[in-house]
């Protein structure tokens, strides 16, 4: 690869869509409505993923996103367990719909990109979705 800051911009980018409510509420709210009970809400979870990023330091490395997909604090007094794994579950469908859908969109119409350097997010987005399928 060309740049090899392209990894971190692209965890950084999916970072941001998954604790942001204007970016992602929307799906989150879907997926809540599908697969949660009544005590799962929209609210809770973007509460998680602050507590989330409070629990974990701010470097950006490829295990900052297996962290936070797979993080579980048996002794947190907010979320019990049952609630962090489903809000794992959700921002692991998160992550492949900004990859599948959104990262690609942004990727494509973008400006600032350098043309040479699109197939390089391209390559490094492949390597995080195989790298998810473990989960």
């Amino acid at each position: 690869m060309k740049s090899r800051n392209i990894l971190p911009n692209a965890i950084n980018l999916i970072l941001s869509f998954i604790r942001r409510v204007n970016k992602s509420g929307k799906i989150v709210k879907k997926m809540i409505e599908k697969f949660g009970d009544s005590h799962y809400s929209l609210k809770k979870y973007y509460s998680y993923q602050s507590y989330l990023k409070d629990s974990i330091t701010n470097y950006t490395s490829k295990n900052i996103l297996h962290l936070v997909i797979t993080f579980c604090d048996p002794s947190c007094k907010i979320f019990n367990v049952d609630e962090q794994t489903f809000y794992n579950m959700v921002t692991r469908n998160l992550v492949l719909h900004f990859i599948k859908e959104d990262g690609l969109l942004a990727l494509f119409t973008s400006k600032k990109e350098h043309k040479t350097l699109k197939t390089d997010h391209l390559k490094v987005y492949r390597f995080i979705i195989n790298d998810l399928k473990r989960y």
